[in-house]
């Protein structure tokens, strides 16, 4: 079964960063991974710039296996937009940058 990552950059509204984080890591992330197909969720703040541009301070990872994204991405929209799946005013709804992404080789490890 084909597996894809959803990246999802975002940023929370200034001056409401405490109640963003918690309802990214106590609802939002549970709330995507009930979807069929969603296998787990990770979230990640910022660490390091290394280039010019302005930063998103927050990153979360969503790992999918499906043979039908579309599916899960429609099933995902309805959620969100529908009123199914809870989504928070702390959120900055401007600059959530979604993507997602397929594997095009093969995984190299270290040694």
């Amino acid at each position: 079964m084909p597996n894809f990552k959803m990246v999802v950059f975002s940023r929370p509204v200034e001056g409401r960063e405490e109640s963003y984080t918690d309802w990214y890591e106590n609802t939002h992330l549970r709330d995507v991974c009930k979807l069929e197909g969603v296998k787990s969720a990770c979230r990640y703040r910022l660490s390091r710039n290394l280039s010019q541009r302005e930063p998103y301070p927050y990153m979360a990872i969503y790992e999918i296996e499906t043979d039908d994204i579309d599916a899960v991405l429609a099933e995902l929209q309805a959620s969100g937009s529908g009123g199914g799946m809870f989504i928070s005013d702390a959120i900055d709804l401007e600059t959530v940058y979604p993507m997602v992404f397929e594997a095009c080789g093969a995984e190299v490890k270290s040694r």
